[in-house]
């Protein structure tokens, strides 16, 4: 996305990339010890994983439990691929900003199923 409109700087958008990693690494472990402290757990999405797991496997009761792990693994770096090489496409023939809409949309699809769980726990 950057080097759209910067088409020079790659290495600047390595660097921002290498920033970016190194601050999700730092904040991990920055909200692990606020987490710690504060104990409030419902602002951070780092135990959402794990709960899903758990979940997932609760709903797939006489199946392993690997087995339901391992599927929501492997589906979520499918997904991944897949969405990479997608929103690739869009910046490449569409625009950038089409790319963050796309994005966008995923991420409000997927705010819409988190909230439906309710209706499979019962």
């Amino acid at each position: 996305m950057i080097l759209k409109f910067h088409p020079e700087e790659q290495e600047n958008t390595g660097k921002i990339g290498l920033l970016i990693v190194v601050a999700g690494m730092v904040g991990s472990v920055v909200c692990g010890i606020v987490l710690d402290r504060f104990h409030e757990y419902k602002f951070f999405m780092t135990g959402y994983l794990p709960i899903g797991f758990e979940f997932a496997a609760e709903l797939t009761f006489p199946i392993a439990e690997g087995t339901a792990s391992g599927l929501l693994n492997a589906s979520a770096q499918i997904f991944g691929i897949l969405l990479t090489m997608g929103v690739g496409f869009i910046i490449q023939y569409v625009s950038v900003f089409a790319c963050n809409l796309t994005l966008t949309g995923f991420l409000v699809v997927g705010t819409f199923l988190t909230g439906q769980l309710c209706c499979f726990a019962e």
